[in-house]
């Protein structure tokens, strides 16, 4: 455990909490986030995980730009069905292709494929966040749980700490933004 992670959990949970609340401060704080795991990941050998805080970062400031364009008070909506199958097509096929290639081009890196498919529904929950879709925290409990499972066989245990924490966010999230709608 490192101070650098210790300061990317606090700076996670103030973004995954501000999200939850529909407050656009969460964004700033989910690039910041971002930054610090880029390099926390990258030090594990969890390369997948340190190349998605790039996405993350990107994704921040889409998602900064988009909910300041939209009103102070809006609702969040669903995806339908279609939305989903494609969105677990994507999951599968955008991982294992990442895990090849990591397992091809990189030395040493650890769970590729596992790591690889997390990375994908890490993807997919943020695009559906910043899309305002309340099925964003329910892909985030699934690909949270996981998370979770492999960081603790990395001994990133605090970090594991972390996405038990997200996964519980993650359901209130999914609870706040299924009233309001």
């Amino acid at each position: 455990m490192s101070q650098l992670e210790i300061v990317g959990v606090i700076l996670s949970l103030l973004g995954v909490f501000f999200t939850s609340q529909q407050k656009i401060i969460a964004w700033y704080f989910n690039m910041a986030a971002s930054m610090v795991y880029a390099y926390v990941f990258y030090k594990a050998r969890l390369l997948a995980d340190a190349e998605l805080q790039v996405f993350f970062i990107v994704s921040a400031i889409y998602g900064l730009v988009r909910w300041s364009r939209l009103e102070s008070k809006w609702k969040p909506s669903s995806i339908n069905s279609k939305s989903v199958f494609f969105g677990i097509l994507f999951c599968l096929g955008a991982g294992l292709a990442i895990g090849e290639i990591h397992q091809t081009f990189t030395s040493s890196v650890s769970y590729p494929y596992f790591d690889g498919i997390l990375t994908a529904g890490s993807i997919w929950a943020t695009y559906l966040a910043a899309q305002q879709k309340r099925e964003n925290w329910l892909v985030w409990i699934v690909v949270d749980t996981l998370y979770v499972m492999m960081y603790c066989s990395k001994n990133l245990y605090l970090t594991a700490g972390l996405y038990g924490i997200f996964i519980f966010l993650a359901w209130r999230g999914w609870r706040k933004w299924k009233v309001e709608s």
